[in-house]
């Protein structure tokens, strides 16, 4: 296949995305919104996709201190189509972490598609003078992070998981080898990449 069919298969499966149904909903103080959970616009993504041939994946890795994030699209023909990464500096506290790896993986790839990732309110909520004050996150223990690290899906989540641990000095031999066995766990639930017909 050339990169035209490629690109055309690309160009048809971004026509047909629509706008998926906005199931998260908020309400914080006088503001109430809904947003666009992550497994539905993946469910969503991957379903239209699919009819193009078009396989879409996200990575998540640690560099200086600042988690980033990108979606890819991969074409059967292997011609690949990449976001560029998302970046927001990493969090200490694993269920922060957690949570801004959801953000971050639903608004790369809602961006990276063209959809809208929660209701447009015309910049007021960048725009007020007295942001909400964060909470300090506990320290982050090697308890911690054995309890999240079971519940993570990908391998990109445990690095982000295990660069965490080591920038707060809990990562020990045993933590490390109970993060290798989650590692082993992870990998063998991806199938293996497809073969390049001869």
């Amino acid at each position: 296949m050339t990169e035209s069919t490629a690109s055309a298969d690309l160009a048809a499966a971004l026509a047909a995305l629509t706008e998926p149904h906005k199931s998260g909903k908020v309400a914080a103080g006088q503001r109430r919104y809904t947003y666009l959970m992550l497994p539905d616009l993946m469910g969503h993504a991957r379903t239209i996709l699919a009819q193009h041939a078009i396989a879409i994946h996200q990575t998540a890795q640690t560099i200086d201190g600042h988690i980033h994030v990108e979606t890819l699209l991969r074409h059967h023909d292997g011609t690949m189509w990449a976001s560029g990464p998302l970046t927001a500096p990493q969090p200490s506290d694993p269920q922060q972490l957690g949570s801004l790896l959801t953000y971050l993986r639903r608004y790369s790839a809602a961006t990276f598609l063209g959809l809208s990732g929660d209701d447009d309110d015309d910049g007021q909520a960048a725009a007020r003078a007295n942001p909400p004050q964060r909470r300090t996150a506990p320290p982050l223990t090697a308890d911690t992070v054995r309890d999240t690290a079971g519940g993570l899906t990908t391998i990109g989540e445990l690095r982000a998981l295990w660069q965490a641990a080591d920038n707060a000095g809990v990562l020990d031999d045993e933590l490390r080898t109970d993060l290798e066995t989650i590692a082993g766990q992870l990998a063998s639930n991806v199938p293996p990449p497809a073969q390049d017909e001869a």
